[in-house]
């Protein structure tokens, strides 16, 4: 009976004893659990921090961005060695001298352009001209068919005149052939000027394209100036590079 006694006392004891072991280890689970939240937790930090930094960096480079398509050079290079800022001297006066390349180009450009402008001015002229020409023409036109009236009244008054009429049936015939020519002359002056109608439209869209031209000639200013500010950061950077 001692020995069941002790058995039996013995049971409870395992039990504590096993509850003890699985309480150690939920607590070293937790402990785990606390240390894995804790690193997640670190992780986030560094996460938020490098998300923070390139943010930081974009900024800067964004800033970097700026300052160079306004002044060509960053503000960075402030406080640099003497011998940086030779280097940056030098890279300022390349690109200066691509400038005045570009500028000098852009200077012939315009030229073209202002004759090609003075040729549609002296082609306009001479439209001008052209029609003030087929104006004369018809103003006469219209003084010949005038005389040719103020003929044929004076006709009609002296119809009694059978004689007179007889002689002067050449002179209407001659007339006659007279405003027919005229009339094919005025149809060949239309024509003339339904011809010139296409050519000031031509003319025109010769302008329009110039213009778009000029605008395409800006663009590609604008473009060069952005082109030679990139390239004087870039051979700053490079130098700067060189000097480390």
């Amino acid at each position: 009976m001692s020995r069941g006694t002790l058995k039996m006392s013995r049971g409870p004891q395992r039990t504590r004893q096993g509850d003890t072991e699985e309480e150690q280890r939920d607590a070293g689970d937790e402990q785990g659990d606390t240390e894995d939240e804790q690193r997640a937790t670190e992780n986030e930090q560094r996460d938020t921090q490098r998300t923070s930094r390139g943010t930081q960096r974009t900024s800067r480079g964004t800033q970097r961005t700026s300052r160079g398509n306004n002044r060509g050079r960053a503000e960075g290079q402030r406080g640099r060695a003497e011998g940086h800022r030779e280097r940056d001297e030098r890279g300022t006066q390349r690109t200066s001298r691509g400038t005045q390349r570009t500028s000098r180009r852009d200077t012939e450009e315009e030229q073209r352009d202002a004759g090609d402008e003075q040729g549609d001015t002296e082609d306009e002229q001479r439209d001008t001209e052209n029609e003030q020409r087929d104006t004369e023409n018809e103003q006469r036109d219209t003084e010949d068919e005038q005389g040719d009236t103020e003929n044929e009244q004076r006709d009609t008054e002296r119809t009694s005149r059978g004689t007179l009429k007889m002689s002067r049936g050449p002179q209407r015939t001659s007339r006659g052939t007279q405003r027919k020519s005229r009339g094919t002359q005025g149809m060949s002056r239309g024509t003339l000027k339904m011809s010139r109608g296409p050519q000031r439209t031509s003319r025109g869209t010769q302008r329009t394209s110039r213009g778009t031209q000029r605008t395409s000639r800006g663009t590609q200013r604008t473009s060069r100036g952005r082109a030679e500010g990139h390239r004087g950061r870039a051979e700053g950077h490079r130098e700067r590079a060189g000097g480390h």
